[in-house]
């Protein structure tokens, strides 16, 4: 079996999970648009108030100055079921009556939260497809674990060109704890057949450093393709990269 080489350091490993959003695909092509439209309906069902829209944004996790989505933010990491949360409670203390909080952001605000992507939401870091069908030829098991639901990620394989290469994913709708809870990683984990000690996790949120390492990973491997920073990632990861095409095969 061959091994993996990161930034010098080289990984005896048999597998890789890989975050989804921000270290497969670019994060702010997708969400950044999402969120805006998911709190532009929202804002249109109730009073339209700029300040709203405003408060919605920045409470969610979107930088208003760059447009950015803001590092460790509800949007860079949560599941897309607490995010209606968020916003529930952002509409409550604006004034709006819990019940009808919870019923308009049920009716305007999740459905475009949830729904699958499209091509043109979805922008790969790089060679995405070449460099997981090289991982998976050399004999690498692969895997993805995301916060985002289920029918949206697999909707998401096959427009990457990927599908047939991912071995097992694991999602912020199944019955496990989320991330950086290292129950999703190892359920994960034992559908692809390894222990976590096996396996190196990559991602670009100190979540997912922190996910990898409670669950005893190989390899915590930060990217800066998505939201995290440099040294937030050092400080709770093994190795950070720019991407994930600082990984080779030795």
């Amino acid at each position: 079996m061959p091994r993996l080489e990161i930034a010098g350091r080289v990984f005896d490993v048999d597998g890789i999970i890989f975050d989804k959003d921000g270290t497969l695909i670019d994060f702010d092509l997708l969400w950044a648009g999402k969120l805006r439209r998911a709190v532009e309906a929202l804002v249109s069902a109730c009073d339209g108030r700029v300040a709203l829209r405003e408060h919605l944004l920045a409470t969610l996790g979107l930088d208003g100055k760059t447009g950015a989505v803001i590092p460790e933010s509800p949007l860079a990491v949560s599941t897309l079921p607490k995010l209606g949360v968020i916003a529930t409670v952002v509409l409550y203390q604006q004034g709006i009556a819990w019940h009808l909080a919870e019923a308009v952001t049920r009716s305007a605000f999740m459905p475009i939260i949830e729904a699958d992507p499209t091509a043109d939401d979805l922008a790969p870091i790089g060679d995405v497809k070449g460099l997981l069908t090289a991982l998976d030829r050399a004999g690498f098991k692969l895997a993805v674990l995301t916060s985002d639901d289920r029918a949206p990620t697999l909707a998401s394989l096959p427009i990457l060109g990927i599908e047939g290469v991912i071995a097992a994913v694991g999602c912020g709708d199944d019955p496990v704890p989320s991330k950086p809870h290292p129950d999703g990683l190892i359920a994960v984990a034992g559908r692809m057949g390894l222990a976590p000690s096996r396996l190196l996790m990559v991602g670009d949120s100190v979540t997912d450093m922190r996910t990898g390492k409670a669950a005893g990973v190989a390899g915590a491997i930060g990217v800066l393709s998505g939201t995290g920073k440099a040294a937030d990632l050092a400080g709770n990861g093994d190795v950070v990269v720019a991407d994930i095409h600082e990984i080779v095969i030795a």
